[in-house]
This record gives C-alpha cells, sequence and structure tokens, in this order.
C-alpha cells in the first residue's frame, strides 16, 4: 500500500538544494529546454531540461551543445581519423563532420539531464501529470485499508 503520512521515510530526512547539487560553476552553467528525439540513446528526451556548464573543453564522447550554421543543437561529440564529428545517440539521425559547417562553436558540456517521471498512462509511459485530487482514491486505494 502507498505511504500516505506527510512525514519522511528514514534517510530523507535532509532537504536537497538541487543548485548545490548539480551546479558544480554557477556562473558558467545556464539551462537548456531539448525539442528533439536525436539524443533518446544517451537518455535526453523532448521536453527534458539540460543543465549545461560552458567553459570546459569538450573532449571525444562529451554530450554538447554546438551553435551550428546559426542553430543550436545539442549532439555527442566524436574524433575520428582527426577530425571532428557531431553524432545524435539515435539512428534515424545522420552524423555531420564539423568541417562542413561554415560556423560552429561549442557552447558547453552537458552535466545533467532532468526528465519528468514516466507513468503509466496509457501515453507510452511518458510524460504525464500528476493525478488530480478525484484520481487518487483509484491510484492508492481507500484511505481505510492504507497502513
Amino acid at each position: 500500500m502507498a505511504n500516505t503520512k506527510r512525514t519522511p521515510e528514514p534517510g530523507f530526512d535532509k532537504t536537497m538544494d538541487l543548485n548545490e547539487t548539480i551546479i558544480k560553476k554557477p556562473k558558467v552553467t545556464f539551462y537548456l529546454r531539448v525539442t528533439s528525439d536525436s539524443m533518446t540513446g544517451a537518455g535526453i528526451y523532448p521536453d527534458d531540461l539540460l543543465v549545461v556548464e560552458r567553459g570546459d573543453v569538450a573532449r571525444d564522447g562529451d554530450i554538447i551543445v554546438a551553435r551550428c550554421d546559426g542553430e543550436l543543437c545539442v549532439k555527442r561529440l566524436e574524433i575520428k581519423e582527426g577530425a571532428m564529428w557531431l553524432t545524435s545517440d539515435n539512428d534515424e539521425y545522420l552524423s555531420f563532420r564539423v568541417a562542413d559547417f561554415d560556423e560552429f562553436e561549442v557552447w558547453g558540456r552537458v552535466t545533467y539531464s532532468i526528465h519528468a517521471a514516466a507513468h503509466r498512462n496509457g501515453n507510452g509511459g511518458r510524460r504525464s501529470l500528476a493525478p488530480t485530487s478525484d484520481e487518487w482514491p483509484d491510484i492508492i486505494g481507500d484511505s481505510e485499508e492504507v497502513n
């Protein structure tokens, strides 16, 4: 049965500030909302919120935010045979050689991806709003049965 107590479980008695936990360099960190499904293989989905750090050197294998010919993209940076490539973690998308762009700039390295919890609700298990108060009895059962 679901826990309906309003007190935290043991071990969860401390609050956490996500800014302190995931942002190591606040002056060079920004957020970006994902609109593409090109990085789903890396666990990055449309509507996810990315935490991006500027100023760090991007290395082979890093997921980066780059500006390519005026458009922002989130891709994996790969170095193959002396050339830099932007690759997707989704086989439906092509890879691009950085040298083929007229304009290229790394905006930062993705350090975290934050996405909504998956709920079973008939929409493929992704993205749903929290249930309304009218729906709670169907989810946790009658309050008399809850321990």
